[in-house]
């Protein structure tokens, strides 16, 4: 018996809320491995300026937070 056999077989041992929660728990997990394409996809130019903004992200001086902090308090 595979795994994939296995699982299913334990599934269906659950009862019916149970597998619910389950198959709701391995959906979110599909989708987490392999997003399906939808409404929230960048366009290739997004894309573009995404790769464009972290390639030349600079990082900023660590000790204006803090005076910009202790400015606000």
């Amino acid at each position: 018996m595979t795994k994939i056999e296995q699982v299913i077989e334990a599934l269906k041992a659950l009862p019916e809320p149970r597998r619910e929660e389950v198959a709701d728990m391995l959906l979110d997990l599909m989708e987490t491995i392999d997003p399906s394409p939808g409404d929230d996809d960048l366009t290739p130019e997004e894309l573009a300026e995404a790769e464009h903004r972290r390639v030349s992200f600079v990082a900023g001086d660590s000790g204006r937070i803090d005076v910009l902090l202790a400015r606000l308090k």
